[in-house]
């Protein structure tokens, strides 16, 4: 777990409550985004 080599478990390499995540929400053939999230916050949809 690359968060865990740096280190960083305790803030990023899940998604869950109180963690940091940049999301990317896509179809299953990975062509067409749905939404985007930076920060916790929608920035595309």
């Amino acid at each position: 777990n690359p968060a865990a080599q740096l280190g960083l478990q305790d803030r990023i390499g899940l998604i869950a409550v109180g963690r940091q995540a940049d999301l990317v929400w896509t179809d299953e053939s990975f062509k067409t985004v749905h939404g985007t999230w930076v920060g916790g916050r929608r920035v595309f949809q």
